[in-house]
């Protein structure tokens, strides 16, 4: 029966609606192992009808539900789910969800929950200890998403080379450069005093779209950001990330901030970190990493020297919600210097006052702490929310679980798997009429391909049709046992399966995802090719807008 009195909220409640659920959920997850069970739902969401009324429901309502949430859900936990950059949760940072929300601990100030707190920071630690950086200097908050992350990454380095944008924003960005160029001996009258420079951010051009979103955050402008061209390996190119940041000074603009990318979301690539942090040392720009994707990589023997010079670096993002399967949410973003952090600190004595009380004189509160003593664990005094989950817990007994040799396994098997997909279809490119598209060196996780266009002396013709077959054959995954995206390569309209190889895929999937693909696209070409659509006119283009991933 419906209730609405307070026994809703006691422990026999709990452990009622608990059981039911419990049960729910493992039989959901034991379902997902089945051959037969699809990724995606298999329900139209024309279907659904959610209803709320004046009176309360039933438990039984509730479990209703509970279960119709799980039959219209994404089931990741079949190891076919490919279609992001997240994918099979591990069971053991579920468990640390659920230990999180049953506690409802918030993590914004120490007293709120003194072990979540001391986890947090503990996490941090041996995260900057594995970037290299210094952890007696570094600092670090857990954050919602790579897209915060990097955001908060660029206001600190606002906040730490000019001091005046805390309290007046951009404004007082101009007035802090003022000041300088007038000490340098500038004339405060001279045409160089008098034009408003551009402050510039230096990213690869196949760089996340939140840097752009980060440099909008901060004020900055889209304009801002500077988008540096790539090798043939996809990687930011050293020499033209050097003569952006000369034809800059040279304009009277002022470099301030490179963001090396650690793995793509399309190919996978890694820029060059340390040839990056040789440029950031010799222009005085700070140096970001965005290892939102590509950061669990560091754990694996065979990719860590891709994160050679990460020692140099401001500061790190690092999502484990992605690739080492922590369950949403679970960003880090680390500093180099613990000062770059305290900038981003405002007042809030209500909630932030033991450190504010420990200021005083000690002949005035002799009882309180000194300042050194006080409690640094406040970690919402670094973050735009003030209330903010514990997410380093889950992460916490993942690492614990796992160890970083298990982290680093983990990589070095999916980075196998990844590679012998990609000789599989080099191998059998006639038989299954695929072809691979970019791969950079050395590849990652993410295998691009699509199957071979016919032959046209129209390439144009070729390209959108070519198109049209990508976006038909990833709407067909609906009603198969995948879930995959597409992407087109970067500077390109041309359209690929984008495939991304977790640590859980299974080698026969994998293949019969590449045989369904293979048969559904040359069913496609063959009946364009009865429609005669190969001598008509060209179709229009199919859009391809970009699709990314930040979590």
């Amino acid at each position: 029966m419906p209730c609405t009195d307070v026994s809703l909220f006691t422990a026999e409640e709990f452990e009622t609606l608990l059981e039911p659920t419990y049960r729910t959920l493992v039989a959901w997850t034991h379902e997902a192992e089945s051959f037969k069970t699809p990724a995606h739902p298999q329900l139209a969401a024309s279907t659904l009808k959610l209803t709320l009324k004046e009176k309360g429901c039933s438990r039984d309502e509730i479990q209703v539900e509970v279960q119709e949430a799980l039959r219209r859900s994404v089931n990741p936990w079949t190891g076919r789910f490919w279609e992001k950059l997240y994918s099979k949760p591990d069971p053991v940072g579920v468990i640390g969800d659920m230990v999180m929300a049953c506690s409802n601990a918030s993590g914004h100030v120490e007293s709120a929950n003194p072990f979540f707190a001391q986890v947090e920071v503990f996490c941090v630690k041996e995260l900057a200890k594995v970037f290299g950086l210094d952890t007696n200097l570094c600092d670090g908050v857990t954050m919602p998403g790579g897209s915060a992350s990097n955001t908060t990454a660029l206001q600190a380095c606002l906040s730490s080379q000019f001091p005046s944008f805390r309290e007046r924003g951009v404004a007082g960005i101009y007035n802090d450069l003022m000041k300088e160029r007038i000490r340098s001996g500038h004339d405060p009258s001279s045409l160089a005093m008098q034009c408003l420079p551009r402050f510039l951010i230096f990213a690869s051009d196949h760089c996340h779209y939140s840097i752009e979103q980060s440099a909008v955050a901060c004020g900055l402008g889209t304009d801002s950001v500077v988008k540096v061209a790539c090798n043939d390996n996809g990687q930011m190119s050293i020499e033209a990330l050097r003569a952006e940041i000369r034809k800059a000074c040279i304009n009277g603009h002022v470099p301030l901030f490179a963001c090396a990318t650690a793995g793509t979301t399309v190919l996978g690539a890694f820029d060059d970190i340390s040839g990056m942090a040789s440029v950031c040392r010799e222009y005085r720009l700070w140096l970001h990493i965005d290892a939102s994707w590509g950061g669990p990589a560091i754990f694996s023997p065979t990719t860590q020297h891709l994160f050679l010079g990460s020692h140099f670096a401001d500061s790190v993002t690092i999502n484990p919600h992605k690739l080492l399967g922590i369950p949403h949410q679970c960003s880090f973003l680390l500093f180099g210097n613990k000062r770059s952090a305290s900038r981003l600190k405002v007042e809030a004595p209500y909630l932030f006052h033991l450190e504010r009380l420990a200021e005083s004189p000690r002949s005035v509160v002799p009882l309180l702490p000194t300042k050194q003593e006080a409690p640094k664990l406040d970690q919402a005094t670094k973050t735009l929310g003030c209330g903010r989950r514990p997410d380093a817990f889950k992460f916490y007994l993942a690492w614990k679980r796992h160890g970083s040799h298990g982290f680093g396994q983990r990589i070095t098997n999916a980075l196998k798997q990844a590679q012998k997909l990609r000789d599989y279809l080099v191998n059998k490119t006639e038989s299954l009429q695929l072809e691979l598209g970019s791969v950079p060196s050395p590849p990652f996780l993410q295998v691009c391909f699509r199957p071979i266009p016919p032959w046209t002396s129209n390439a144009a013709h070729a390209d959108n049709l070519s198109n049209a077959c990508i976006v038909h054959v990833h709407a067909s995954f609906k009603n198969t046992r995948f879930a995959v995206d597409f992407a087109p390569m970067p500077n390109t309209t041309n359209l690929y399966i984008r495939l991304v190889v977790h640590p859980y895929a299974k080698w026969d999937d994998l293949v019969e995802l590449l045989k369904y693909v293979s048969e559904e696209g040359t069913q496609f070409y063959a009946r364009a090719e009865q429609q005669q659509q190969l001598w008509c006119d060209p179709p229009p283009p199919v859009s391809t807008s970009l699709k990314q991933d930040r979590i």
